[in-house]
């Protein structure tokens, strides 16, 4: 297990790091519509237990907030984050409605303007956290760079900030906005479509230089990615890729069963 005996109730801690999701539904995305087949509706749901089992074990230290719409609350997999945020392992904060596709994404940045935080990281609720990439992360607060901006796929060439694979210091977005509202404001000023996919990593590299950011591009022959192996080879092959999320919390159970977890889940049987 990545903590080795190292993890702490962030509940506790005054000033912390953030793991920040989005959890909402909107009628552009591709995962509402005919196509879908059996994931439309409820495709994001299925990664809720491999994700708070994985953030658990690699983000130990780290809080996880989950930024969710009115719409997601109807999936019975509320009720056990809720269960979950009783047992004080995530938290949940309800923003209203998502008003468009990808624009809502960007709720991911909302942990910049509580002042208890210093780092947060936007991830994917369908991305399954590697100790690859905490090991990715600690080099980049290693660094004196504000913004991370992870790339672990040929298919991530191209564009220097990913919507789900970025992190920022907490003070740094405050610098470019005041608050949540400035952002909004942004948004609508800048002419980007937000029903497009996208359209979130277009606004992030809009706004923020890559000067600032400490690059790691995938390098499968010299760079540090192919050092960095992953503990669940097959099952999520590189940060920001899908992943079997039934197996993964089978073999979380099995071995590296966590009580509050086991415990939170019992109480929604």
């Amino acid at each position: 297990c990545w903590c080795r005996g190292r993890c702490c109730d962030f509940v506790d801690c005054k000033i912390m790091n953030v793991i920040s999701i989005a959890f909402y539904r909107h009628e552009r995305s591709e995962y509402e519509q005919p196509e879908a087949g059996a994931g439309r509706g409820n495709y994001f749901r299925r990664y809720i237990r491999a994700v708070v089992r994985a953030h658990r074990s690699v983000w130990p230290d780290w809080a996880l907030w989950i930024y969710h719409d009115d719409q997601v609350q109807d999936f019975k997999e509320f009720a056990l984050l809720q269960g979950y945020e009783k047992a004080g392992l995530l938290r949940l904060i309800n923003t209203g409605d998502a008003k468009s596709l990808t624009g809502s994404m960007l709720w991911r940045l909302r942990p910049a303007f509580s002042p208890d935080v210093d780092r947060f990281l936007c991830r994917d609720l369908d991305s399954l956290p590697q100790p690859r990439e905490r090991k990715a992360v600690e080099r980049w607060i290693e660094s004196d760079k504000p913004i991370s901006a992870l790339h672990d796929s040929t298919s991530h060439w191209g564009t220097v900030l990913l919507g789900g694979m970025c992190g920022f210091k907490a003070h740094y977005v405050r610098q470019h906005f005041a608050d949540w509202p400035a952002i909004e404001r942004r948004m609508q000023e800048s002419g980007i479509d937000f029903n497009k996919k996208g359209s979130d990593q277009h606004f992030l590299n809009s706004v923020f230089p890559e000067s600032d950011c400490l690059n790691e591009w995938v390098d499968p022959q010299n760079g540090p990615w192919d050092k960095d192996r992953n503990y669940c080879e097959g099952w999520a092959r590189c940060v920001g890729g899908g992943f079997t999320a039934m197996h993964v919390p089978a073999w979380y159970d099995k071995h590296y069963p966590d009580p509050k977890i086991l415990e939170a889940e019992a109480c929604q049987k």
